[in-house]
């Protein structure tokens, strides 16, 4: 697959070997067209869910879409990304979304972005597991909902901007505020040992 595929409506993965390489996929709701995705089990790209429309949204009904690139939800789609969990290995930013239930998880081993310009996290569980690097803020981020920040493996640094959060778990991982605020249930946080783990000034 070479350059940028946009879908309008559904997609299907059931079986064979495809190359994403550097191309993009964008899922992009449409007026009153729900996009259903069954992605299987292989790697995309970098994956945009993007578009909108009255009675749109997005729903990943078979387990896990593996985006091995880059994701952009900029979506304004009325049920937003309602169902699935959506696995990111690169750069996640957020500039538009209704919310949903959707999962997310940060993975890999490479040193990931999160950037919030606007919009809503889906509220299902968010989950960092990461083999090796980073995660690190590059605007303020908000997560809603009842789920926490669940922190398995891998360091996040706030870099200075502010992280709220219904509640967070670090399972002896460390959070770097870089001079930022920390905000669990509605709480400032201060530092030291706390939520399971280490809080960095």
């Amino acid at each position: 697959v070479g350059g940028t595929l946009t879908l309008y409506r559904s997609l299907t993965y059931t079986s064979g070997v495809i190359n994403w390489g550097a191309s993009v996929l964008n899922l992009t709701a449409y007026t009153s067209y729900p996009i259903q995705v069954i992605p299987g089990g292989i790697t995309y790209g970098d994956v945009g869910i993007v578009g909108g429309g009255t009675g749109g949204g997005y729903f990943f009904n078979s387990g896990t879409m593996n985006v091995g690139g880059n994701l952009t939800i900029n979506t304004t789609a009325t049920s937003g990304i309602s169902t699935g969990t959506l696995n990111a290995t690169g750069n996640l930013t957020l500039n538009a979304n209704p919310g949903g239930n959707a999962s997310l998880t940060f993975t890999g081993g490479a040193a990931q972005i999160i950037t919030q310009s606007g919009g809503t996290w889906p509220s299902g569980t968010r989950t960092v597991n990461k083999s090796g690097g980073s995660i690190s803020q590059a605007s303020n981020v908000t997560l809603t909902g009842a789920n926490p920040l669940t922190v398995t493996a891998g360091p996040w640094n706030m870099s200075g901007y502010s992280l709220t959060v219904p509640n967070l778990t670090l399972n002896s991982n460390t959070m770097t505020k870089s001079g930022g605020v920390l905000t669990v249930n509605s709480i400032v946080a201060g530092t030291g040992s706390l939520f399971g783990g280490t809080v960095d000034p």
